[in-house]
């Protein structure tokens, strides 16, 4: 219904699409406030993180910083950019063990993931709605979740986005801060 209305130039349209986010301000993400949970409140020299299915599967992240400022890149953009669809900026894909790898290097200690299985989640959600309004996004973290970028950054070249540790570690500090 947009994009028809940019076609018939009723309005000025672009649409922004992101993966699965994290990053400051992320509470609600699958790799949210119960992950980092893992890493916050513990000492110990190896920790464990609730990871949302197969820890296995790829998945692509968008960072919070890289997403304000990608919706801001793209409302200063031209009028020919509008009326399209765009990812925005990425990263990954990478596997739960890999992200739990550069969590681990953030932190100083080796973190694992534990997969939260689909039946799991299922259970959980017959108490808790957080739980149950995910399990129809489990086949996100159950399979790999690929998402491409590349559009935006041929468009965008000059666009930066902090490097993955830097968010994991703006994410670490957040979640310390909020809920220390």
């Amino acid at each position: 219904m947009l994009l028809g209305a940019v076609a018939g130039a009723a309005a000025r349209v672009t649409v922004a699409r992101s993966a699965d986010f994290l990053g400051p301000g992320g509470d609600a993400s699958i790799a949210g406030l119960r992950l980092f949970a893992g890493v916050i409140n513990k000492t110990t020299p190896r920790r464990r993180v609730e990871w949302i299915g197969n820890p296995g599967t790829r998945h692509c992240w968008n960072g919070t910083p890289s997403i304000a400022a990608a919706l801001a890149t793209l409302g200063e953009a031209a009028d020919a950019d509008y009326g399209q669809v765009w990812h925005l900026p990425t990263y990954g894909p990478m596997t739960g063990y890999e992200f739990c790898e550069v969590l681990g290097e953030v932190c100083g200690c080796e973190v694992a993931p534990r997969a939260v299985t689909p039946t799991m989640m299922r259970a959980l959600g017959v108490v808790n709605p957080q739980a149950r309004s995910l399990v129809e996004m489990l086949y996100q973290s159950t399979n790999d979740y690929l998402f491409s970028d590349e559009k935006f950054r041929a468009r965008f070249p000059r666009f930066q986005q902090q490097h993955f540790a830097d968010l994991l570690a703006s994410t670490v500090k957040y979640f310390a801060d909020k809920h220390a």
